[in-house]
């Protein structure tokens, strides 16, 4: 018997038209015996026309940029580029049958895609949003250093920096570290 359960749908087919298919089946301590099974007129049909789909979805399984990811945006960007990246191997492969010559394998031919893709894009450069706190001049850095670290005790990143220093900034309420230091305290 088959092991999984597989639930299909269609407005097409008829439920069964008489197919069946052969089967092993467990017996309780003798020899397997040979049975046969109903199948579904959508099983017939779906494995007539649909192999390029599953060859298409294996190579995809194998060979995904896909990584474990909350946030569905991301999921399904990282499933188009696959899928792009798959598409352009089979079109490749058919591209060098059809001038007899030999295709490149799976994964140059990804590493190929992906290196033209970020030749494309470039560098980016990193944006901080510039805000204007103060207009004093700064004092030594020692006071800076001690006021945020021994208050914070941690490091942090921000987008934020002063206008007038280039020094990130905390925006939250209760943290004014950077006007003490602008005020030499």
């Amino acid at each position: 018997m088959d092991t999984r359960e597989v639930s299909l749908c269609s407005t097409i087919h008829p439920v069964y038209s008489g197919d069946t298919v052969q089967r092993w089946k467990k017996t309780g301590d003798g020899p397997h015996q040979l049975i046969s099974i109903p199948r579904p007129t959508t099983v017939t049909e779906y494995n007539r026309y649909m192999g390029g789909v599953d060859t298409s979805d294996q190579m995809i399984g194998t060979n995904s940029v896909h990584r474990k990811i909350r946030r569905w945006p991301t999921t399904v960007f990282q499933h188009l580029v696959d899928i792009a990246v798959t598409n352009s191997f089979i079109i490749h492969k058919e591209c060098a049958s059809l001038q007899q010559e030999r295709p490149m394998t799976v994964n140059s031919s990804r590493r190929s895609f992906l290196q033209t893709s970020l030749e494309l894009t470039g560098e980016m450069a990193l944006r901080r949003r510039v805000i204007n706190i103060c207009n004093n001049q700064r004092t030594d850095k020692s006071s800076e250093s001690q006021l945020g670290a021994t208050a914070l005790q941690t490091q942090r990143s921000t987008a934020w920096q002063c206008e007038d220093c280039n020094v990130g900034l905390c925006l939250q309420p209760d943290r004014y570290y950077h006007w003490l230091y602008h005020q030499g305290l």
